[in-house]
């Protein structure tokens, strides 16, 4: 076990998740991909690169995982940086504590690595 969980965290291969999101002030967001280490909302308006935000990660069926991040990058339609992903916004999950991070991995563990969002992006 040890092994495949340490496998998630070291090839930083992000998978493509449905049905996570995340609430960032009252905005609820869906995530599109997720790793240990960060994740991508989907948003029409993004924050600034650079932000410090405090937001809540909501996997299914666990309680909201209240953590902090920093945003990286954005894809605002006119610079993206990633053609397969909707409009939004890269946070670095910047103070992860030990119990958000092992549901994370948990999660994953278990999810499908789909490596490219859905068609109907």
């Amino acid at each position: 076990m040890a092994a495949e969980t340490e496998g998630l965290t070291t090839n930083r291969r992000r998978y493509f998740v449905e049905g996570v999101s995340c609430r960032v002030g009252q905005e609820a967001l869906p995530v599109v991909n997720l790793s240990a280490r960060g994740l991508y909302a989907s948003s029409p308006h993004p924050p600034a690169p650079g932000e410090d935000l405090e937001l809540e990660l909501l996997l299914q069926p666990e309680q909201p995982l209240k953590m902090h991040g920093k945003v990286r990058w954005i894809n605002d339609g006119a610079s993206t940086q990633d053609g397969r992903l909707p409009m939004g916004y890269g946070i670095e999950l910047t103070d992860l504590d030990a119990p958000a991070r092992n549901a994370i991995l948990a999660f994953l563990k278990h999810a499908d690595p789909i490596q490219g969002p859905p068609a109907s992006w």
